[in-house]
């Protein structure tokens, strides 16, 4: 990761102005060039003595020019093993998971399942391209449900209203009868409509959340896909991996219907409206499992007559 973001830097202007340090000293004086042996950024002053000293000077010298031009290979860094002294780790131990030296196949590895970096990289990146499109499908799955929550909200703001409209013209009928009801049954609606949205305002969230889960876990393998070289793809792979799939597979199990409805409505029994004022109207939500004369419609209506009973 550090390679990456040393392109990064070298890729910017910034690098005209000498923002990048020698690596190999304690000069601070601005790098000139990169050792791709020593995988490290060299001031004028290391540069020639790299050249000069008998175990440096084969390397391979780049300037920053040549760097930027080349990109991520030319920052590829070969990793020594740490138990066997000058050995690179050029294979990758499936068993394990992880980069293996050639001593380490004898010693450590004997009986396991081992390829080479590149081969074993081709594979993965195949694989992480694949849950990607499955995370992008299921990211679509859960922006469509949130997308009909959103609606939902709307069409509950736009059933309160009309339901305030026909309170108002129920009380304008029988003014007399309604005019001390109005207030109440306006605030009953609200209430509903208030309830109905907290409950979709926490769906939202919870949609919202998953969302972002997926889009950060696709943005960041791509962006590794992208820019990072085999032994990036390699570090971060298994994790990556487990994240895209553990997302991807909760999407299943994602409510995809809105758990609250715009399913409430006034209803108005003219011949019958002095007696229902005398008796007493409100406004009553159904998920709650209330019935009054005057109630809201539910999809999912308990029984009047079993909340008569338990009253």
């Amino acid at each position: 990761m550090n390679n990456l973001m040393s392109l990064l830097t070298i890729s910017t202007s910034e690098t005209q102005s000498g923002s990048l340090s020698c690596e190999n000293c304690t000069s601070n004086d601005a790098a000139k060039g990169r050792c791709s042996d020593c995988c490290a950024l060299l001031c004028d002053f290391c540069l020639k003595a790299h050249q000069r000293f008998k175990d440096t000077q084969d390397h391979k010298i780049m300037s920053l020019e040549e760097v930027k031009k080349q990109g991520a290979p030319a920052m590829t860094q070969q990793v020594k093993c740490e138990k066997h002294k000058g050995e690179v780790k050029k294979l990758y131990c499936e068993s394990c998971q992880q980069l293996i030296c050639r001593d380490c196949t004898i010693i450590d590895h004997r009986e396991h399942k081992f390829q080479f970096i590149d081969e074993v990289a081709g594979r993965l990146v195949q694989n992480l391209n694949r849950n990607v499109v499955n995370a992008v499908q299921a990211r679509s799955k859960v922006e469509g449900t949130r997308k009909t929550v959103r609606e939902m909200k709307e069409k509950i703001k736009t059933k309160c209203d009309n339901t305030l409209k026909e309170i108002e013209d129920a009380v304008q009928e029988q003014i007399a009868f309604l005019m001390n009801k109005e207030k109440e049954l306006k605030k009953e609606v609200k209430k509903i409509a208030d309830n109905n949205t907290k409950i979709l305002d926490e769906q939202e969230k919870e949609l919202t959340k998953k969302l972002n889960g997926l889009d950060n876990s696709i943005q960041f393998t791509q962006k590794v896909l992208q820019d990072g070289n085999n032994i990036n793809i390699l570090s971060v792979s298994s994790e990556a991996n487990s994240r895209l799939v553990t997302l991807t597979n909760q999407v299943p199990y994602i409510e995809n219907q809105p758990r609250a409805q715009d399913d409430f409505s006034l209803q108005h029994d003219r011949d019958k409206i002095q007696n229902v004022v005398e008796n007493g109207m409100e406004i009553v939500d159904i998920v709650q499992g209330l019935y009054k004369t005057l109630y809201v419609y539910g999809k999912h209506n308990k029984s009047r007559n079993s909340y008569r009973a338990n009253r």
